[in-house]
Parts: structure tokens; C-alpha cells; sequence
């Protein structure tokens, strides 16, 4: 009886050890399906010119229920041709899931059909994962011996048609013309009218000249969604025994440092990254692992590509540093269909690009505009003390100017020829403090500076302002007596070249937000006389709807005349796709 009820237990305790294990199984798969990502792409037009630009939104969700994704802050959009030939490659920054941006293609890109990509590092840890990818055909007519096929005949349908396509219920949101025919360069006034709550989201809109040329028919019949035709390419991406780090605070920077003498991975090494801005500037360290391996997380928006990468050491002659390239994704399977033109076309293709050229030339006067966000500096201690130079009499050197203006800092020989800045700490009643040889941290126009004494003869008469900070500032596991922020009045300070210990790294920086020109024909214009030839009337990437209150857009037609159609695309707070295009005609 006692050995029946030992193996009863047994046997109990096997098949719950194997409902906890099915359990977790089902919950990491739970988690896995939650935490994926999935990209779609609205972009403005699928056909362009080359000396065009390509206006896009980037809609990044969930892949179980398409709400906007809270886990990757920075996108990847490519623009890629046969061969897996990146021609643009661009990084977006990903705020609440939604991030834009333009891209201007190229004079030298051939004719051809080539694919529109987007994606997230988190989406490379999956084997099977998927990417957005759409269709850009691209026409040069500026390039000979093109492999281009012209139709003898037109066997693609006319482009006199008018469609409205819509995969929202009536009565959720309604897109109104005032018109349906226009004059060239009139107001249209558009009215979005949200009737439901669930509604509530991100779109983006774009008015675009219909393409003449008709590549797919079948996306002009009024049963083509391409929220499902312009299906996720399937990645068949290779086992990696390294994960691929979510950029969930920002993006992030990789890379190693390795010994000039043996060439062996350097670990516990300190290395600080200083990226200069025009809104401000950020700087960061790490360290160094065993692989001696360091890593940046990025987390403030910058827009300069200059980057200077520093190791921390007296002996930082003695390594040498490289940064991992941003690696793609492979998309060899994807496949690329034969460009097809009509003879008909070519008269509009001659016209198309004359308009192009005439649009270029007056580039200039039809000025888009960047959003400037907040000024965001590294140390925003309290008792910051500012010196504006121009308030005091100037003096030649920075050596001069710290003694004869600037309090409680001072430099101080510590060996040979080598100095240091030191600043005097906050409240300190004690004049004999030993402040041994513990430096401040010296930042120049927002690029670190490590041996003080290149500073000693600068030219101040070169500098705007000087910020102290009389603080102990911990930064990693750095510790420095005070900050010293020196701004020059260019903002162009430089370190001394060297090819080791320190690498100067052009950074690709992320799209910036842009504000399109709009012109406006019912003011007094002095552009009046101006030619326009815009085929794209208006791209707005960011429209939310909330409370149910009605948008209002209003815009001009251009000298363009022919069929013009409205996209307006996005998803709802709660996932839905929402797509809803109509058509107008510029007499």
C-alpha cells in the first residue's frame, strides 16, 4: 500500500511539473506575440521622378493588436533597388509608434522599379519576422540606355476615372470637399469630420497629382486596400547568437576598443561620447566589458552628425576605436516587377520633368521649415554661474580670462608641462582644501575635453560665455570638482587631431520634423509671379483627432492641371487601419 501511494505521488508530481512547464511555455509565447513589432509605411506617391522627394509616415504597432508601440523610440526607413542596393537609408525617431520624414531621390538612380522598406532593430530578434516594404517606381528621364519597357500599345486602362475608397464605416469619419473641380492656384478647403470616439488617432495626409502612368491596375479598382496588398515581406534572417537590443530610451550606439600593440579587446576602459548641437548638445560614458565592447544609449534628440568618441585614459594613444555599422536587414526575397510605360506617356514624362527642373530652380523662394524642439543641455545644475564675455574686458588667452574674471576656478600645474582646470566647491569656507589632482569636467561647445592644457593659450577673444557649476558631479564612474562649460561664438571648436584614443564619427542623424511650404494666392503674394508646378499640394504627416472635433485644412492648387487625389491614412487608438481616399479634378 505504501509503494502505491509513493508512486501516486510521483506520478502527480510529473504531470504538475509538466502543466507548469506548458504554462510557461505559453506564457513566454504570450509575451513574445505581445512584444512584437509590426512597420506600415504611408508614403505620398508610388510613382516619382527622379530630383522629387518621397514624403512618409512611419505607423509602428503591435503586432497582435496594431495599437501604437511604446517599445522602439527609433525606426529604419530604406529606399532599396535589385541586388539588395541600399540607395537612401534614413533613422526615425519614434514618438508613441509614429515618426516622418522625406527623402529626395537621387539624379542618378535609373528608371526601374525599387521597394520602400521600414523597420525596427527589436523586429531582427524574431527568425521569421516581418518588415513593411511598398512600391516606388522611379523614372529618369534624363538617362539613356535605361531598361525600361514601352508598351506599343496602351493595354493599361485610362487614367479618366474618379475614385472613392473608404474602409471606414459611414458615419465614423467623413473626409468633405467643398468642390470636385477646382481652377489652378484656387483654395480648396478640406473638413474632417470624426463622428465616433473610436476614431480617436494618427493619420497622415497626402494630396498628389494621379500618376499617368499605370504600373498596377489593380490598385485602382475599388477593392484594393493596400493596407493588406502591400503585404510584410517575410525576413528569412540568419541565427545570431547575439540579441538585438530594443532602442526602448533612444538609439543606440555600439562599438569596441581594442590595444595598438596587440590588438586584444581592452575592458574596463571608460569612453565617453560628445555630440555638439545647435539646440544644445549631450554628452555620455561607459565602459567597456570583457570583449571590450561599450555602448551609448542615445536618448535625447540630436541634429548634428558630428560625433567625437573618447577614451578615458592617459594613455589613450595606446587604443584604437571603431563603431559597429548599422546593419540592415536581409530582403533578397523580395521581388521587383518589370517598369511597363505607355507611348502615350511620354508627353506627360517631357512635361513632368520640365516642371521638376522649373521647381528646382526656384527652390529657394519656396522655403520648407524646421521644428526646433526644446534647447536641451547636458548639466542643468542650480548656482550655475554664467560669464558673458562681452560684459567684461576681454583678455587674450583663457588662462587670462579665468584669472581676471571668472571666480573660484583657477589652473594648476600637476606635472611637467601638463595642466588641469580645477573650480573651488560650493560653500566652501576651507582655502587649504587639498584638492590633490581632481579635475573639473571641461566642455567646449559640447565636446569634452580631457587634457585641459590645449586650453591654457585658446583664444578667448574667440568665446561667448563661460557657465560654471561648483558641484561634485558623479558622471558613470567619474567623478569630476566642478564643471566648466565653455561656448565659443561660432560653436565650431575642434580637438587637436589624433588618430588614436580619439574618434572623430559622422553620425546619420534621424529625420528632422519639417514644416512644407504652403503658398497662399488669396494674400497680398508678392511670389505671385512666381511658377508653380507642384504635383504633391499638400503633405501633412501628423493629424490627430480627439474630442470629436472637426479638422479644418485649407490649401492651393498649383499650375498643375489634371486628376488630384486625397489619401488620408493612419490607425485608430484602439488599432484599427484607417484609409480613405477621394478624388478632384484642377481645371
Amino acid at each position: 500500500m505504501k509503494k502505491i501511494y509513493k508512486i501516486f505521488i510521483f506520478c502527480f508530481l510529473v504531470h504538475f511539473c509538466n502543466v507548469l512547464v506548458s504554462q510557461e511555455n505559453n506564457r513566454d509565447k504570450n509575451l513574445s506575440i505581445a512584444l512584437k513589432e509590426k512597420v506600415y509605411i504611408h508614403y505620398n506617391s508610388k510613382l516619382l521622378f527622379v530630383g522629387e522627394y518621397a514624403h512618409y509616415t512611419m505607423y509602428c504597432t503591435y503586432l497582435k493588436d496594431q495599437k501604437p508601440s511604446k517599445i522602439s523610440k527609433i525606426g529604419y526607413v530604406e529606399l532599396i533597388g535589385k541586388g539588395n542596393t541600399v540607395i537612401v537609408s534614413q533613422k526615425v525617431y519614434l514618438e508613441n509608434g509614429i515618426g516622418r520624414g522625406d527623402f529626395f531621390i537621387p539624379i542618378n538612380v535609373a528608371s526601374g522599379n525599387y521597394k520602400i522598406i521600414g523597420y525596427t532593430n527589436w523586429m531582427k530578434n524574431n527568425k521569421a519576422s516581418t518588415f513593411f516594404s511598398g512600391d516606388i517606381n522611379i523614372i529618369n528621364p534624363y538617362q539613356d540606355s535605361q531598361k525600361v519597357n514601352f508598351l506599343l500599345k496602351d493595354s493599361l486602362p485610362s487614367n479618366n476615372f474618379s475614385v472613392i475608397k473608404n474602409n471606414v464605416d459611414k458615419g465614423e469619419l467623413n473626409v468633405e470637399l467643398a468642390n470636385n473641380v477646382y481652377k489652378k492656384r484656387s483654395k480648396v478647403k478640406l473638413s474632417l469630420y470624426p463622428q465616433k470616439k473610436h476614431i480617436n488617432g494618427t493619420y497622415s495626409l497626402s494630396i498628389h497629382k494621379t500618376n499617368s502612368i499605370i504600373v498596377n491596375p489593380e490598385e485602382y479598382s475599388n477593392n484594393y486596400n493596400d493596407f493588406k496588398d502591400e503585404k510584410d515581406a517575410y525576413v528569412n534572417l540568419k541565427e545570431e547568437k547575439k540579441i538585438t537590443l530594443p532602442e526602448l530610451r533612444g538609439e543606440i550606439i555600439e562599438g569596441s576598443i581594442r590595444s595598438i600593440i596587440d590588438t586584444l579587446p581592452i575592458n574596463n576602459i571608460s569612453v565617453s561620447i560628445s555630440i555638439p548641437n545647435s539646440n544644445g548638445y549631450f554628452f555620455k560614458n561607459s565602459k567597456t566589458n570583457n570583449l571590450g565592447e561599450f555602448k551609448f544609449i542615445l536618448d535625447k534628440k540630436y541634429d548634428e552628425s558630428k560625433a567625437i568618441i573618447q577614451v578615458f585614459n592617459e594613455n589613450k594613444e595606446n587604443y584604437t576605436i571603431s563603431i559597429n555599422q548599422h546593419k540592415g536587414i536581409e530582403s533578397s526575397s523580395l521581388i521587383y516587377k518589370k517598369l511597363s510605360i505607355p507611348y502615350s506617356s511620354i508627353p506627360f514624362i517631357r512635361s513632368r520633368s520640365v516642371h521638376n527642373q522649373i521647381e528646382n530652380a526656384y527652390f529657394e523662394l519656396k522655403p520648407d521649415s524646421i521644428l526646433v524642439g526644446n534647447k536641451s543641455m547636458q548639466f542643468t545644475m542650480k548656482n550655475k554661474l554664467v560669464y558673458k564675455l562681452d560684459d567684461y574686458t576681454r583678455f587674450k588667452t583663457l588662462r587670462e580670462t579665468l584669472v581676471e574674471i571668472v571666480n573660484n576656478v583657477w589652473s594648476k600645474k600637476i606635472n611637467n608641462d601638463k595642466y588641469i582646470f580645477q573650480v573651488r566647491m560650493e560653500n566652501s569656507t576651507n582655502d587649504y582644501f587639498d584638492y590633490s589632482n581632481i579635475k573639473a569636467l571641461v566642455i567646449v561647445d559640447g565636446i569634452m575635453v580631457q587634457d585641459h592644457t590645449i586650453l591654457m593659450n585658446y583664444d578667448a577673444r574667440t568665446i561667448e560665455s563661460i557657465k560654471i557649476v561648483r558641484n561634485k558631479y558623479v558622471y558613470g564612474e567619474e567623478i569630476y570638482q566642478g564643471i566648466i562649460e565653455i561656448f565659443t561664438k561660432k560653436g565650431d571648436f575642434k580637438l587637436p587631431y589624433s588618430k588614436l584614443g580619439i574618434l572623430n564619427y559622422d553620425l546619420p542623424t534621424p529625420t528632422k520634423h519639417i514644416i512644407y511650404y504652403k503658398p497662399k494666392y488669396d494674400e497680398l503674394d508678392t511670389n505671385k509671379h512666381i511658377p508653380d508646378f507642384r504635383y504633391q499640394l499638400l503633405w501633412e504627416p501628423n493629424i490627430t483627432f480627439q474630442d470629436l472635433k472637426t479638422k479644418e485644412i485649407e490649401f492651393f492648387t498649383s499650375d498643375v492641371k489634371g486628376n488630384f487625389k486625397l489619401t488620408l491614412k493612419g490607425f485608430t487608438e484602439n488599432g484599427k487601419e484607417v484609409s480613405i481616399e477621394k478624388n478632384f479634378i484642377v481645371e
